[in-house]
């Protein structure tokens, strides 16, 4: 073994008969092993697959319309007072998030309730041959009474998206 320690290798080191353990590892490398230091923590891109991910992943474009049919409630209906009553031959939608002061565009249903944050009713809506509507300054979420025939939209205003009810 050469005596000049100031020209001295890893291969020199009779520690652990030639292994290397952590001692021999700087602090910024072990920070980067144990995935705590600022090094690559952006991925590149299309690095992670979709069996790599811990939430189902839904491939494809987001529709604008904001109804969904698969959470729509089946004979059911909104009261004017936002409660919800029972009838054969509607749905209501799930609660669909909006946002205060937002003019929507509307297809294909004829009655509506608005909800503040806390899903709280504030007032109902008839929209009989109107084709938009404003949600009020409080209001965060709409519910839809929808007939089963009906192809149902909701989208901010002039974007268009149509989701069929009937005939599943």
């Amino acid at each position: 073994m050469d005596k000049n320690t100031a020209d001295i290798s890893i291969h020199q080191i009779y520690k652990n008969l030639g292994k290397i353990d952590q001692t021999f590892l700087t602090p910024e490398l072990l920070a980067q092993i144990a995935g705590t230091a600022g090094v690559n923590v952006i991925t590149a891109t299309k690095s992670v697959t979709e069996p790599m991910m811990a939430i189902t992943v839904v491939i494809g474009s987001k529709s604008k319309n904001l109804f969904n049919k698969a959470t729509a409630v089946p004979n059911s209906y909104i009261t004017e007072t936002g409660t919800v009553g029972t009838v054969v031959g509607c749905y209501i939608s799930d609660w669909i998030p909006v946002l205060p002061n937002t003019t929507y565009h509307k297809k294909a249903f004829n009655s509506a309730a608005f909800y503040d944050a806390s899903k709280v009713f504030i007032i109902p809506i008839t929209t009989d041959g109107v084709r938009t509507f404003t949600t009020p300054s409080n209001c965060y979420w709409v519910r839809l009474t929808i007939s089963v025939t009906d192809t149902v939209t909701i989208n901010e205003a002039y974007q268009s998206a149509a989701v069929g009810i009937g005939n599943q």
